[in-house]
């Protein structure tokens, strides 16, 4: 049985932008003529600290649920709503979590008290996933079975496949169902981690997968009803970035060629660095360009750098763009969407991103676990994104069930970027990617 002891560390920040404030994007159809995207002045960015902040918070031995309380009514964001509205939510949750006997039982009790607070960013994540999270935005790699299991109506799905990491080469594909991992089921298996999703929002859970690298795991899996297959999977060390160079490739669509290439998160360097090689050289005589920016977040360090890169009048790409999005699309990525979208650079398709543009801060509050939760907002980008996010040019929606590798938002985004060409072609032009 888990024990309960008490917290150990402060609170840690992770990111910071200032962007200016700018107005919604507009609802205007596909143009042929460029217009002018100035990005350089648009964001500011405050040094990223991935140490412990000064001023640390001094708390005593507590359960998780005080620890958790204690740090939102001292450090959330929204001052008024701390001191308000927050501790008589706290006291609607208290006796639960008095009861509780395991740590298990008190996460779910903290998770569904966070649910009850109207912002992004509130999650508790074991020091596993916070360690992965800022290996990620680092852009290294770290031991990974190269996927995620999201639980839907209390089943798990194989989803967030890395192109070219473990669970890629295993055969595992996205929609897969899983009902066990080494004979066990998921829900119950040590080796399912705690669920790293926004406890205010709609996400489904999302869970890591535990494992060192080398080591192996057998994951019986179901591709398809009536379908029952085993996968044995190989840890490694593997990164977003490491999938993201995986990921491109060139896509032929009729007499037309597309750069595609997926990044999963954005870390504090590397995606605009790729992107300049692969138009240097792979993408250098493609007709257009998909972005994936389905995944998680990310660094706000290289939002600046990728906008400018996309400038259709002074970026390296000139030609048509696609962004493809779904629900998780977040943070950063948003902020790219939105940019881009509102000076009619490209196309959006998928479906609506999460609306979670506030940046994250982290704290120990004992018990191997970090309170993810925002203790600042990003003045213009929060007001305008926060809990509405981008919505779509091209609304497809992205079920993962069963999938079998399916992609409607990927095989939508060719269309889109296919159809866009041959509008350009029809007026004798070729690379204007202002629409």
């Amino acid at each position: 049985m888990e024990t309960r002891g008490g917290p150990r560390n402060p609170a840690v920040r992770v990111q910071c932008m200032q962007p200016a404030n700018s107005s919604s994007p507009p609802r205007t159809p596909p143009m042929h003529t460029p217009r002018a995207l100035v990005f350089t002045s648009l964001l500011f960015f405050a040094p990223v600290a991935l140490a412990q902040e000064h001023g640390v918070l001094a708390q005593e031995p507590a359960g998780l649920f005080e620890s958790v309380a204690r740090t939102l009514e001292r450090r959330f964001y929204d001052k008024e709503f701390r001191t308000l509205e927050l501790p008589a939510i706290a006291d609607r949750y208290r006796a639960a979590a008095d009861a509780c006997e395991t740590l298990a039982e008190e996460r779910a009790v903290v998770h569904d008290f966070l649910a009850n607070i109207p912002a992004s960013h509130l999650a508790l994540v074991s020091r596993t996933t916070y360690d992965h999270m800022f290996a990620e935005l680092s852009g290294r790699g770290s031991a990974t079975f190269g996927f995620q299991l999201v639980e839907l109506e209390g089943q798990y799905y194989v989803d967030w496949v890395f192109e070219g990491g473990p669970a890629e080469r295993a055969g595992l594909r996205r929609g897969d169902q899983v009902i066990a991992i080494e004979g066990v089921a998921p829900g119950e298996s040590v080796r399912l981690d705690w669920r790293s999703d926004d406890a205010a929002l709609p996400d489904p859970a999302i869970h890591e997968i535990l494992g060192v690298d080398g080591e192996s795991l057998e994951f019986t899996v179901r591709p398809a009803p009536g379908e029952e297959v085993r996968r044995t999977v190989r840890a490694m060390v593997y990164s977003g970035m490491d999938a993201a160079r995986a990921s491109a490739r060139i896509v032929e669509s009729g007499p037309y060629r597309f750069g595609y290439v997926h990044f999963w998160y954005i870390p504090f360097m590397g995606p605009s660095g790729l992107l300049k090689e692969l138009f240097a050289d792979r993408f250098a005589d493609c007709d257009g360009l998909i972005v994936d920016l389905r995944g998680r977040g990310g660094a706000v360090t290289e939002v600046g750098a990728l906008l400018n890169l996309l400038d259709p009048q002074e970026g390296q790409w000139r030609r048509p763009l696609v962004l493809l999005t779904h629900a998780e699309t977040r943070s950063a990525k948003e902020v790219i969407a939105y940019q881009l979208r509102r000076k009619n650079a490209c196309f959006v398709v998928g479906e609506t991103t999460a609306g979670a543009v506030i940046p994250a801060t982290f704290a120990d509050v004992g018990h191997d676990t970090m309170l993810m939760f925002p203790a600042f907002t990003l003045p213009g980008h929060t007001r305008l994104l926060e809990g509405i996010g981008v919505t779509p040019d091209i609304e497809v929606a992205g079920p993962l069930p069963f999938a079998g590798g399916r992609d409607p938002i990927y095989r939508a985004g060719i269309v889109a970027l296919d159809e866009w060409c041959r509008e350009l072609s029809a007026l004798g032009r070729r690379g204007a990617s202002a629409r």
